[in-house]
């Protein structure tokens, strides 16, 4: 059975030296919604993203149009890793220094030290993510 994958277009903007850039129209969540064009909720974004030139198809050229795809598994962990787990470390320290009877400002200070703190372990990790969370890309 084929894992699920979130495919996006893509279009080649720079080819340079080992590095190839492409620009991908990222949707945002509500731009399916029946009233999307009128609501500025709705608005998509341009994001640029670089891969390693040996990632792509060799026959790939500037302005080509190519299929970007990343399997959902490596999505749900993403936003495991962003959302879920600094939340659940701001709500359990919260708990710990509520039972430790330190000051309502403390706790929320610390607390989101804490979450800090795991947000720059993230960053310091981001070349082991980088090799982690890879792209599948074809030539459409």
């Amino acid at each position: 059975m084929k894992s699920e994958c979130i495919e996006r277009s893509a279009t080649i903007t720079a080819i340079e030296d080992g590095e190839v850039c492409l620009t991908v129209l990222r949707p945002s969540a509500c731009s399916h919604c029946e009233v999307a064009s009128h609501c500025h909720a709705s608005e998509s974004r341009l994001e640029t993203i670089t891969l390693e030139r040996s990632q792509l198809p060799s026959d790939i050229a500037l302005g080509d149009q190519v299929s970007l795809e990343m399997q959902s598994a490596l999505g749900m962990r993403a936003v495991l890793l962003t959302m879920v787990v600094p939340t659940i470390l701001i709500i359990a320290t919260t708990i710990l220094l509520s039972y430790l009877e330190i000051g309502t400002l403390a706790q929320i200070l610390i607390a989101l030290g804490v979450a800090a703190l795991y947000m720059l372990l993230l960053w310091l990790m981001r070349h082991r993510f980088e090799r982690t969370f890879t792209f599948t890309v074809r030539k459409k």
